[in-house]
């Protein structure tokens, strides 16, 4: 069986040719494959430059941190020893490595004149990154390692439910509910003019399961963490296909969403798609009774108080290492 069963690919623009978020995959051998999401940051990066299209520098930003993933990713699953000899940090350290080598040689080929004076508040070809990657270790062992800078979030997605594996990089202390109720301040992303680094985590999987990778634009739009997982299950529920499944969560997400937003599933594991909706319905169900329903009775209501301790229990095993 192969290790990613399917691969779902969502990448939508606000604006058609402004967008600022890019995505990138790949399943180079039987045992380790790669998701990535990066969010150019459209505040810090807005400056243009003629020479790139005109495109903004959060723009040119994410695809270059794409590409630098990419080419990262590969020259590891090519090299004599496996991936998971190497520690998840040591791993970061490298991919930071490379990312910093692209993003500086991209730096060398902008005119001076091709760029205006940037303020303390503006970055160079800044961009957020959300990256996950998968290995066989044994027969029935994954090695799932989580990297990311900013905001864009990576989940690990057993049949027991969703768990959030990375932590936004923003200014204070905002778990992913209280991030919905303030705009909070970047303080780690990927640029070529300050110093960043790529925090990690790493998951051990026994059992088939998914992994995401996702922008602020999938997730920051609906009222809870537990409104996104729902949102999962039921359209996977619903889904006669992948592709289906696919077209159902780019449709969802873009009826609430106001930014650009980019979301990548990887499937791991599972023989085929009945397989995998047979596996999660239990935990549709329980969501639906136990969360879902009290949710939109307490949205209803607009009960604050009631709709926050929903969340701490919730919280629990949603928060990985929480």
């Amino acid at each position: 069986m192969e290790l990613i069963t399917y691969t779902l690919s969502i990448c939508q623009e606000k604006q058609l040719n402004y967008g600022e978020d890019s995505l990138m995959c790949h399943t180079c051998t039987p045992n380790a494959a790669i998701i990535a999401c990066m969010d150019g940051c459209g505040g810090s990066g807005g400056c243009c430059y003629p020479a790139f299209e005109n495109w903004s520098g959060a723009r040119i930003a994410s695809r270059l941190v794409g590409q630098a993933v990419s080419d990262w990713f590969i020259k590891k699953i090519t090299a004599k020893e496996p991936m998971y000899q190497s520690t998840i940090e040591a791993l970061a350290e490298e991919m930071t490595d490379d990312i910093k080598r692209r993003l500086r040689h991209a730096r060398e080929q902008l005119p001076e004149n091709d760029s205006v004076v940037m303020s303390k508040l503006t970055r160079l070809l800044p961009s957020t990154l959300a990256a996950i990657t998968v290995e066989a270790v044994g027969k029935n062992l994954c090695r799932i390692g989580s990297f990311w800078a900013g905001d864009s979030r990576t989940y690990f997605f057993p049949v027991s439910g969703l768990q959030q594996t990375s932590r936004d990089n923003i200014r204070g202390e905002a778990d992913a509910f209280e991030s919905l109720m303030r705009d909070g301040i970047m303080n780690n992303v990927v640029c070529a003019d300050k110093d960043f680094h790529i925090c990690t985590t790493e998951t051990w999987a026994k059992e088939p399961c998914m992994v995401i990778t996702a922008t602020d634009g999938c997730f920051s739009y609906f009222p809870s963490p537990i409104y996104f997982e729902w949102m999962l299950l039921e359209t996977l529920e619903q889904a006669q296909s992948p592709l289906d499944w696919e077209n159902k969560l780019r449709n969802v997400i873009g009826s609430v969403a106001g930014d650009d937003y980019t979301m990548q599933i990887a499937v791991v594991g599972f023989s085929n798609f009945k397989a995998l909706q047979t596996a999660y319905a239990p935990r549709y169900d329980v969501l639906q009774n136990k969360y879902t329903n009290p949710l939109l009775k307490i949205l209803e209501e607009g009960n604050q108080e009631a709709h926050y301790m929903l969340w701490l229990e919730y919280k629990q095993s949603y928060m990985l290492g929480n």
